[in-house]
């Protein structure tokens, strides 16, 4: 096949249609399935968006553990922004980010392969991307994958653009940029691998324009000023700790291996080189197939049309070299190599339209329509029917079911956590520090009133002065996962006249007050009669804490009040 197909403008409106739907099928049957939100270490991305949008940390955010994020941020600012007008947390917050950029990606396949190598290739390339087990998952993932590899398959989409067409590069830099802002500077290397068809060229006897001066200038400072700048920034926001995770650790240590953090050991480079090839097959399974060939027929029979040539050698780059780059790194992940998949997908539904074409009888549409049928049943099947039985699911269930029982039947209970999943905290929209164990023992042994929400209760039984004391007024059990429990020192939900709680490295005391909520930017409370009053020790560090206090309802109307206090100061609010 020779020819060069029709250019993206001569798709039949159908086929996008056809497309498009199919992507909407298939998120729609992800967000139909049950919740898997304490699987796949979804929390910690949610529970950034969350200290983005509650706590005001645009810049660099930290997990309801206080850790700082491993990751830069635009996949977090992306939640953020769809969290930003109502407030709260939710699936769509976390899922539209990643349900969007495969729709993007699914996109460029479609018509990347259209102009190219005609409308079916881009066709059946685009429902081949849709329909594997692998696209499901990412569809609908609280992980920065998906959109990282659509910033990836931009960039290489606007690095093709920019080389062939002898245009600016500034739109390749910018996607780069995104993709260094959504999971680091690998982007900019996975982005431009398909500029090795330039050397191919070459090496093969045509004449080629390449200028690197041109490929550089000015773009590269484009891409300097938002990473870089990004990164100067959240130095200046966090100091040291940004370097020794994003770099020392997780740049460093999951690319070159070696040790991360002591007592923490990763493979040396290369330990993993056979994993990439093999995760690409599995993930993109079966139309992986598809793609070996043609990557074998763009090596040994390369097409005679300069720009099917040209074109086919760049998708063979942009594979190849991003299989060399994870083949290097020490640690391996199957979701890694997603990046990998739109090339794929494209020389898939090349190898698959050639087959068609000689069997005239075989509509490539209407084969097209049974793959993406087969494909919503397979998603259907395996989110909607088989999660239903995963313990993960059935653990998220049931901490969104506490979650609304609480908020409905318990208001501004002023829970506090030691062991649990972010996902009760994200289903009530809070997002409170978990404790250390001496926090928790010294809030259940104190004479107010304290409720703590643990899965390690034997553990935390055993540092309690008074076992006996402690009462489990809640418990989730499900096989496969570790048990909840809502403890107190109390045998009630019920709010007394007083309750302590903790909120970072602050100690808390409530007297004839409600919880309405906490975050960094200000503790709220209404009152509850006459004579409240509000306590507050930072007694959890050795920093000073700015504290504001808002209490709605009183006799004297709203109080608003600011104080920063120093380590170990008590601060009393009263109205």
């Amino acid at each position: 096949m020779t020819r060069v197909g029709p250019t993206s403008s001569t798709l039949p409106a159908r086929w996008l249609g056809c497309v498009i739907l199919l992507w909407l099928a298939l998120f729609i049957v992800r967000l139909a399935g049950p919740p898997n939100f304490t699987d796949k270490d979804q929390e910690r991305p949610a529970s950034y968006m969350m200290d983005a949008v509650l706590n005001g940390n645009w810049i660099v955010q930290r997990d309801f553990t206080g850790e700082i994020t491993s990751k830069p941020p635009f996949y977090t600012w992306l939640g953020a922004l769809v969290m930003l007008p109502g407030g709260e947390m939710n699936p769509l917050v976390v899922y539209l980010p990643t349900a969007l950029a495969t729709l993007g990606m699914t996109l460029m396949v479609l018509f990347a392969g259209a102009r190219f190598w005609g409308a079916p290739a881009g066709m059946l390339g685009a429902v081949f991307y849709l329909s594997n087990p692998g696209v499901w998952k990412q569809i609908a993932l609280a992980r920065t994958d998906a959109v990282f590899s659509f910033a990836v398959a931009w960039a290489a989409l606007e690095a093709w653009r920019a080389w062939r067409g002898g245009q600016s590069w500034w739109r390749f830099w910018l996607a780069a940029s995104i993709a260094t802002l959504t999971k680091g500077p690998l982007g900019l290397l996975l982005g431009a691998g398909g500029l090795m068809a330039a050397w191919l060229e070459r090496r093969s006897g045509h004449a080629v324009a390449f200028s690197l001066k041109r490929f550089l200038l000015p773009g590269i400072f484009l891409w300097l000023a938002l990473s870089f700048g990004w990164f100067a920034l959240s130095l200046w926001d966090q100091g040291d700790d940004v370097y020794d995770k994003m770099i020392r650790r997780e740049l460093v240590g999951h690319l070159a291996g070696g040790e991360t953090s002591p007592g923490d050991v990763k493979p040396p480079p290369f330990a993993s080189a056979h994993k990439p090839l093999l995760y690409f097959i599995g993930r993109f399974a079966p139309w992986s197939l598809l793609s070996l060939v043609g990557l074998w027929l763009v090596w040994k029979r390369p097409a005679q049309a300069d720009a099917e040539r040209r074109f086919e050698r760049f998708l063979f780059g942009w594979f190849v070299v991003g299989l060399l780059i994870f083949s290097v790194a020490g640690h391996a992940r199957g979701d890694l190599i997603f990046p990998l998949i739109p090339p794929g997908a494209l020389l898939a539904g090349r190898i698959a339209a050639r087959w068609l074409e000689r069997r005239p009888k075989w509509s490539p549409f209407a084969v097209a329509v049974v793959i993406g049928c087969l494909g919503i049943a397979g998603a259907a099947g395996k989110y909607i029917v088989a999660q239903a039985k995963d313990e993960r699911s059935l653990q998220t269930i049931a901490l969104r079911d506490l979650a609304a029982e609480l908020e409905r039947d318990h208001p501004g209970l002023p829970l506090v956590h030691l062991d649990t999943p972010f996902a009760f905290q994200m289903y009530a929209n809070n997002l409170v520090p978990v404790l250390r164990l001496e926090q928790a023992v010294a809030l259940l042994a104190g004479e107010d009133a304290a409720w703590v929400t643990v899965e390690n209760l034997e553990r935390l039984r055993a540092a309690l002065p008074d076992p006996e004391a402690l009462h489990v007024l809640r418990e989730i059990r499900i096989e496969g996962v570790p048990p909840f429990h809502l403890v107190s020192n109390r045998d009630s939900l019920e709010l007394p006249e007083r309750a302590a709680s903790r909120f970072g490295p602050l100690y808390l005391v409530q007297q004839r007050l409600q919880l309405l909520d906490r975050t960094e930017r200000e503790l709220s409370f209404r009152a509850d009669g006459l004579g409240g009053r509000l306590i507050v020790h930072n007694d959890g560090g050795r920093n000073p804490v700015t504290v504001k206090v808002r209490i709605t309802d009183t006799p004297r109307g709203e109080v608003n009040e600011e104080r920063t206090l120093a380590p170990d100061e008590v601060w009393v609010v009263a109205y």
